[in-house]
């Protein structure tokens, strides 16, 4: 769930795993999550904030839950 605070943050809600030791979200202006456009951050709740976002401007957001494999 998405939801705008500001002009220039978002907030970012995930649903929780159980077994999840962190969350990575990417959030990129290209479709295609090309590098350049790209950025990839590592938390470790399930509410994250997006910041330094451009007016009029769209952006595509994916997550994903990890573990650590012993």
């Amino acid at each position: 769930m998405l939801k705008i605070v500001y002009i220039h943050i978002t907030l970012i809600s995930l649903l929780a795993v159980k077994k999840a030791k962190g969350y990575e979200v990417k959030y990129s202006t290209s479709k295609k999550f090309k590098k350049g456009a790209t950025v990839t951050k590592k938390i470790k709740r399930c509410k994250f904030a997006i910041t330094k976002i451009r007016k009029n401007k769209k952006y595509y957001v994916k997550a994903r839950a990890y573990t650590f494999a012993n």
